[in-house]
């Protein structure tokens, strides 16, 4: 499937973790698409056109591939 990015608005803390960001008006292919149970549940996106290197999980599970918000899109 895809998508256009319409928000490549990051705050600066993501923009230091996550080198490689979408862009507005750039088109990309869904890769994996999940529910993310935080305060209030969204989904998140990886894109087959982007990649990133895996971060620390906050919650000191691992690491994973940063993902971005389908709201973005």
């Amino acid at each position: 499937m895809e998508i256009i990015c319409i928000n490549d608005n990051f705050p600066p803390e993501l923009i230091t973790a996550i080198p490689n960001r979408p862009q507005q008006g750039k088109i990309y292919t869904i890769r994996s698409m999940f529910k993310v149970p935080i305060i209030e549940p969204c989904y998140a996106v990886l894109l087959n056109e982007i990649s990133n290197p895996p971060v620390n999980h906050s919650s000191g599970l691992g690491t994973y591939e940063p993902s971005f918000n389908a709201n973005r899109f």
